[in-house]
Order: C-alpha cells, then structure tokens, then sequence
C-alpha cells in the first residue's frame, strides 16, 4: 500500500511538473508576443507621423523600446531591399520574411529566436527576440521541482506508512485475541472499539459468530452428555438380561452363543458411552485431572509385551 501511494504521488508530481513547466513557458512566450505585437504597432503608428531616415539607425532604433530587449529588427521595403538592420544582425545572414505576418519560433545563427514579421504601407517588419531567458525560467523551475520532489517522496511515503500502520493495528488487535480463543475459551470476546466505524462493525461480527458457536458447542455437549447417562442405564439392563440368560442351565448352544455376543457388544457400547461421557466432562472443565509418576521404562515394556 505505501509504495502504490508513493508510485501514485510520485507520477502525480511529475505530471504537474510537467505540465506547470509547459504552462509557464506558454504564459512567457504569449507575454513575448505581445511585447513583439506591441512593438510593431508603436513603430507602423510612429511611420505615419513622421519621416523616417532609414540611414540613420539611431532614429530608426528610437521607434522602439530598448527596455524589452527586441534587439532582432529588420526593416525593408516591398522590393526586399534592407532599409535597416540592428546591430545583432550586422554579422548574421538575413531573415526570410515573408509577406504573411506570423509568429514563430526560429533558429537564426545558432540561436533561438522567437520571430514576427509584420507588412504596412509598403514596409516589411521582422522583430524578434531571444528566447534564452525562457527556456533558463522554465529549466530553473523544472530544476527546483526536481529539488523538492525527493523530500516530498519520502515525507508522502512516510506518512502513507505511518497512516497504513495506524489503520492495520486495530485489525492486528484484533486477530491476535482472535488467536486465544479456543473451543475451551469460548465465553471470551473481543473488545468492543470506541469509534463507530469498520472496526467496530467487525468486532461486533466476529463476537456474533463467538455466541453462535458457544451455543452451539454448548447444545452439542449437553447432548452428549445427556445421551451418555441416558444409554449407560439400558446397556446395564441389556449386559445384565444376557449374563442372566447365558448362565441359565436350560440355554442352547446357540442362545449361549448368541448372549455371549450381546454382552461382548453391550460392553464395547458401555466402552464409547464411557469415552463420550469422558469428553463432554472435560469439555465442560468438570474432569479432574490426577497427576502422578510415571515409569515410562515399564510402560513401554508393556506396550511391547502387548
């Protein structure tokens, strides 16, 4: 049990790690999106207001807010001349814009890049910046969870055990008192819990079937102590009939040998009436035992000789 919870949280903690780390990442690269959308906007409004000096890159650079760190700008006109690069793109190969404006995600020059490019009024827009600072976000928070996740794995487990030994302790109680009631101690019960719960339910069950089977014991001891007074009497005035007719002087072989016979059974019958009788005293605890020394030496002998 505990380390089908431990397995359970565990795969549980992953999944939310995971999928914590997808939505974080999701959330960052809207927030880029937006910044780069923004961007755009701010810089097409801008070109409506004023000229621009497409040689002079500082105020080309000025349209936009150096503070969000879109340092990928590359402008050109409808004909794909270059207008204006940034200084991040003076030694790198140029973008492949497209006329459709879209955001992706892009490798430039061995580095990840998330890419728009926007078309107005005869300009052709790429802005972009890196995505280096999210995957490092998302790697520190997967690498925290991954912190934590052995401490949480074993507090789990820990009290997973500490719940699973509570919870089985009453049920031990329970069987190990179960254990010392015998046929001879069927007059003891369990202790009844406290608390109204499963526990209680089956302490309740397992002294119900305790009742049942005392009194059943019970019927079956009483009857057979009552069945053996109840023979022991008829078998005395059988054995007693055939020993007054086998020593009758008149008798036949043949009734001689047939009383012999009655008596030899009336005595192996008073043998187990005897032995019921036997047992339903010491079944009831009304036989007193009497101990004494014995040679075993002799008595083996015997059984020998026997």
């Amino acid at each position: 049990m505990t380390l089908w919870s431990v397995g359970v949280v565990t795969i549980a903690l992953a999944l939310f790690a995971a999928g914590a780390a997808w939505s974080l990442r999701q959330e960052l690269i809207e927030n880029l999106d937006k910044d780069i959308k923004a961007e755009a906007q701010g810089f097409f409004s801008a070109l409506q207001q004023q000229r621009v000096d497409w040689g002079n890159r500082r105020r080309v650079e000025a349209f936009f807010d150096q503070s969000k760190r879109l340092r990928y700008i590359e402008i050109r006109n409808d004909a794909g001349q270059v207008l204006c690069r940034s200084r991040d793109l003076e030694k790198g190969p140029a973008f492949l814009m497209r006329g459709t404006p879209k955001l992706q995600n892009i490798a430039w020059n061995g580095r990840a890049l998330r890419f728009g490019v926007f078309h107005q009024d005869g300009i052709v827009l790429g802005i972009g910046g890196e995505t280096k600072e999210i995957t490092e976000t998302v790697a520190q928070l997967l690498v925290a969870y991954i912190a934590v996740l052995p401490v949480v794995i074993v507090a789990v487990g820990f009290g997973a055990w500490w719940l699973a030994r509570r919870a089985v302790a009453p049920v031990q109680a329970i069987a190990a008192q179960a254990e010392t009631i015998s046929a001879s101690d069927l007059h003891q019960r369990l202790p009844a819990p406290s608390s109204q719960d499963e526990i209680a339910h089956l302490t309740s069950v397992l002294n119900g079937m305790f009742d049942r089977l005392q009194r059943s014991f019970d019927q079956v001891t009483r009857f057979t102590s009552d069945a053996s007074h109840e023979l022991r009497t008829p078998l005395a005035l059988m054995r007693a009939e055939a020993e007054s007719a086998l020593n009758a002087r008149n008798s036949a072989p043949d009734q001689r040998e047939l009383c012999a016979n009655v008596i030899k059974q009336c005595l192996e019958l008073s043998h187990i009436v005897d032995g019921l009788l036997f047992l339903s005293r010491a079944d009831n605890r009304h036989l007193a035992l009497e101990q004494e020394t014995v040679d075993l030496t002799s008595l083996v002998r015997e059984l020998r000789e026997d």
